[in-house]
């Protein structure tokens, strides 16, 4: 999770580095969500933080061999 103080940042992110993951072994699928997120020290809360804690245990990856 990546948190950005605008959508328009996060946008801009996630395009960049689906252009360019760093490997053409890598593959980039990215999803934005808007909302709260309360951070602390090195810590972060909030129902978005929740949601994408749901959506990260749900995503198939795929391994290369």
């Amino acid at each position: 999770m990546v948190a950005f103080r605008t959508a328009v940042r996060a946008l801009n992110f996630a395009l960049k580095l689906q252009a360019d993951p760093g490997s053409d072994r890598v593959s980039i699928r990215v999803g934005i969500h808007v909302g709260p997120v309360r951070v602390e020290l090195k810590d972060s809360f909030g129902s978005m933080v929740d949601y994408t804690a749901r959506v990260q245990q749900c995503a198939v990856g795929q391994s290369f061999g």
